[in-house]
């Protein structure tokens, strides 16, 4: 008579999480997948490598400018708030250079193509390539605000970012979708705006 063993392992892949159940016997191997999947809105189990891609995507796409759609942002980074930014970079791309995990803390140098700084009254072109190092933990502990006071407490287990903070680095075409829709008004006599938005329309 064959003798069944079970056993239940749990694979960490880039993006998810695989819980297998293992039956077998000298003739034959079954494997039971018994449970898989990802929250969407929280970087548990994301890699540091894919947390940053995260980050730097919604960066990218103005989710750092705007006070609804910083939310996307908060469960990525373990900081309580942000300054408020004047101005931000625009970039033309970033890439992901490097990436270096030891044990719970991780290094990733993302590469941005820059193309100058930006506000709403004037536009410093200067073509150039930085590079960033975003440093992350992998950790159950993340920021909340609670009656108007950032309060620290625990979450699910996952990488997150804990430094730099740097203003936001904007898209050509979301910097002229911005400032396109800013209000055009008195304060702005010589026109500096559309200036702007006219220098950005050139470059995208």
């Amino acid at each position: 008579m064959w003798t069944k063993v079970t056993w239940t392992r749990v694979f960490l892949f880039p993006n998810i999480v695989v819980c297998a159940q293992f039956q077998f016997s000298f003739s034959s191997l079954q494997v039971v997948f018994i449970a898989s999947g990802q929250d969407s809105k929280s970087s548990v189990r994301l890699s540091p490598e894919s947390v940053a891609k995260l980050y730097c995507q919604r960066d990218f796409d103005g989710a750092r400018t705007k006070t609804e759609t910083y939310s996307e942002m908060d469960h990525l980074y373990l900081w309580p708030a942000e300054p408020g930014w004047d101005g931000a970079t625009l970039v033309r791309r970033y890439r992901v250079l490097s990436s270096h995990i030891d044990d719970t803390h991780a290094v990733v140098t993302v590469e941005y193509e820059a193309l100058g700084d930006i506000s709403a009254w004037e536009f410093k072109e200067e073509h150039k390539s930085t590079q960033v190092e975003f440093k992350l933990e992998l950790g159950s502990k993340e920021w909340e605000w609670k009656n108007d006071e950032p309060e620290l407490i625990t979450s699910a287990l996952a990488w997150r970012i804990t430094a730099p903070t740097f203003e936001p680095h904007i898209s050509v075409p979301y910097a002229i979708k911005h400032f396109s829709s800013l209000p055009r008004n008195d304060s702005d006599p010589d026109r500096h705006l559309e200036k702007v938005l006219a220098r950005l329309r050139a470059i995208q």
